[in-house]
């Protein structure tokens, strides 16, 4: 599936075929949060996101500025269905030019599509420098904080010990 938004601006739903083309823009985003993953770890969380829910991405000319990605949660305590985002990233050299509200939209779309009656969008360091800056960005479009994200490092024995 494809939509133009604009001139020069595409929406595109991911699928198989697409890998090698968000793969310069994973990669960006993967040294960015300075994960050591491999392009064939990279390929098989692609793939794993596919399989179980949606991935849009913007094209821009012949650039990726962006995606998202998520999938249907089953909330028993709500009885309801919610669409959460798992990865949402644009590319710096795009920010401030609605990539990111753009994304949100098309994911919200897919999510009302599927039966979802809310949308839970988790700013975090993985996807930003800034996660202040997501947070800006979800309120300009009707998001409220729900709750709060928290991430302790834990020490991992090594096998030898």
């Amino acid at each position: 599936m494809e939509l133009i938004l604009k001139e020069g601006i595409k929406l595109v739903r991911a699928d198989a075929g697409h890998f090698k083309k968000l793969y310069e823009l994973f990669g960006f985003w993967l040294r960015a949060v300075g994960s050591l993953a491999t392009e064939e770890e990279t390929l098989k969380e692609y793939e794993r996101i596919l399989s179980e829910g949606v991935m849009f991405f913007i094209e821009c000319k012949d650039d990726i500025a962006g995606f998202i990605s998520g999938r249907v949660c089953y909330h028993f305590w709500l009885n309801e269905k919610v669409a959460h985002e798992y990865l949402w990233f644009v590319s710096p050299f795009y920010r401030g030019e609605g990539i990111g509200p753009m994304l949100i939209h098309a994911f919200e779309a897919w999510a009302s599509s599927n039966g979802c009656k809310s949308v839970v969008i988790t700013p975090n360091k993985f996807g930003s420098d800034n996660p202040e800056r997501g947070k800006h960005v979800l309120e300009k479009i009707d998001y409220e904080v729900y709750g709060y994200q928290m991430r302790k490092e834990l020490r991992v024995p090594n096998a030898e010990e």
